[in-house]
């Protein structure tokens, strides 16, 4: 679900919930708070006892999960979007826990949407990695050098 902040004539600053229409000043939510929404989410590591459960935040709720579209709650109950595992299938939600975790035990990186590859492969292997377009001239000039300095071309000389 859509997360939505306040935007009738009252504002952000009248601390009720655009959703459920809950008034959060009698939960001692200070004026000019934004207020958001939370459905809850199925993150693996949850940081409240009950993160199934909707609730309230000053800040927005992740996207959800790439793969199975399952919701993954907030910063409060999920934690930061570079931890958030899914529970329902097993995967890390979203680009930025793949490119800060890498893949979980068990996973290849074919596990994971295709345009993620090339970012994935450029974080965890730097200089390493090369764009494909770059490979042949890359291959022709390694070629070049493997052959002027093989053992062969030293016992010749």
């Amino acid at each position: 679900m859509a997360v939505k902040r306040r935007v009738d004539g009252r504002g952000p600053s009248a601390l009720i919930c655009a959703d459920c229409g809950a008034d959060l000043r009698a939960q001692g939510w200070r004026p000019g708070t934004p207020v958001y929404h939370c459905e809850g989410g199925l993150a693996l590591f949850a940081r409240i006892t009950t993160p199934h459960l909707p609730h309230h935040c000053p800040a927005p709720a992740h996207p959800p999960c790439w793969k199975c579209g399952a919701a993954m709650g907030c910063a409060r109950c999920a934690g930061p979007a570079a931890e958030l595992i899914c529970r329902r299938c097993k995967v890390l939600a979203n680009k930025a826990a793949l490119l800060a975790r890498g893949m979980l035990r068990g996973q290849t990186l074919e596990d994971y949407p295709q345009p993620w590859h090339a970012e994935y492969a450029a974080r965890r292997f730097g200089s390493l990695f090369q764009p494909v377009r770059s490979a042949p001239a890359l291959l022709g000039a390694a070629a070049t050098q493997a052959l002027a300095w093989s053992p062969s071309a030293t016992k010749r000389s």
